[in-house]
């Protein structure tokens, strides 16, 4: 039997194309996301006023305004347009809804956030906690490849 030996160049290749699957992936989990909120606000609206008490002129902007921002940083990953701001962006946004979960589990928050409609589940918990941390390590291990790509 021949021994197959993996150069350098196809594990690079290979790395790119783990590299583009997970970028894509996220620009797509956004994209679904934000289209999920837009079409039903009212999931994060409720999780929105029980995290923060926010009057009713508040929760208008944010309805429009966090969906829009979602697809917005999703397109923007899609054409490439200034790919390291935009990944430092979502970081923070993915970070954010980290946070969001952790102190919604804390404080016994028990509904779904409607972040994924019904097709994903969204109740507070360890779950939430887990994912929203393994999104954000992903888009943080984008930022950093990122970086390395454009050094060489």
């Amino acid at each position: 039997m021949k021994a197959t030996i993996l150069t350098n160049k196809d594990i690079l290749k290979n790395y790119k194309i783990v590299y583009n699957f997970l970028y894509y992936f996220i620009s797509a989990l956004l994209i679904f996301s934000g289209i999920v909120k837009l079409i039903n606000p009212q999931p994060t609206i409720e999780t929105l006023k029980v995290i923060f008490h926010i009057s009713e002129k508040m929760i208008y902007f944010i309805k429009i305004l966090l969906p829009v921002i979602e697809i917005t940083l999703a397109l923007m990953m899609i054409y490439n347009h200034k790919r390291i701001l935009i990944l430092n962006l979502i970081i923070c946004l993915f970070s954010s809804f980290t946070f969001l979960a952790i102190y919604g589990t804390l404080i016994g928050i028990q509904t779904d956030c409607g972040c994924f409609s019904n097709i994903v589940k969204s109740e507070f918990g360890v779950t939430m906690i887990l994912r929203n941390l393994i999104i954000t390590a992903i888009t943080i291990w984008l930022l950093i490849e990122n970086k390395k790509f454009a050094r060489a």
